[in-house]
């Protein structure tokens, strides 16, 4: 998402959020201080008020407002239907505001409830990234390292190492991440060096919660 952010241009507002909050005034003060706006003791009205003016004051500008609520699997109906809410800020021609929700795949089911019908019919876009392949595996860690690294570090896993990781995590990239990371990490912390060093120490159970905390490197 920092890619992303980071890649919106001049034209652009964005707000982002990604820590479920767990009331509607709540939210909208989170959007609001996201948006660069004061927020002190307004109520949720007054709140969804001064937002407004905001986007019609931007759309004049001749900027996009969006709005991106992560991990959105968390968020509750009520709040769902809230933002669902957001999406009433128009004029009479256009909507201005864009809602990005970005989750883990319970979002998917979460947005199938019966009381989310409304705001389900209104997702334009919908967009799944499934489980990657051993080769988009390989691909995808590779880049994550050469992206944290400046393109200097990207041969830290081994081809053997990168087809264990691609089994132990079936290839979702959250659990590509998380076992990653502790390899990596237990590799330093065990002074392991790079390249010839990725590649498995133990023998790793398929239980990707405990293969996340014993995967390490060895040479």
């Amino acid at each position: 998402m920092r890619v992303f952010l980071s890649e919106l241009g001049p034209d652009v507002s964005a707000a982002y959020t990604f820590v479920p909050p767990l009331t509607a005034l709540e939210l909208l003060r989170r959007i609001c201080r996201e948006f660069g706006l004061p927020v002190s003791d307004q109520t949720q009205g007054e709140l969804v008020d001064e937002l407004h003016e905001y986007l019609i004051t931007q759309r004049a500008a001749g900027r996009t407002c969006v709005l991106i609520l992560d991990e959105a699997q968390a968020l509750s109906i009520d709040l769902l239907e809230q933002i669902r809410l957001l999406l009433n800020l128009e004029t009479a021609t256009e909507k201005l505001l864009r809602i990005v929700l970005v989750g883990q795949p319970q979002l998917r089911g979460l947005l199938l409830d019966p009381d989310l019908a409304q705001l389900n019919q209104r997702i334009t876009l919908r967009w799944h990234l499934g489980p990657l392949s051993k080769r988009e595996t390989a691909t995808y860690v590779r880049h994550r390292l050469a992206v944290a690294s400046s393109g200097r570090a990207t041969r830290l896993f081994t081809p053997a190492s990168l087809r264990l990781l691609h089994s132990v995590s079936s290839g979702i990239p959250r659990l590509i991440n998380m076992i990653a990371h502790r390899a990596l990490l237990t590799a330093y912390v065990t002074r392991e060096p790079r390249g010839d060093a990725a590649v498995a120490r133990t023998r790793i159970s398929r239980d990707p919660s405990r293969a996340a905390s014993r995967y390490a490197l060895r040479r």
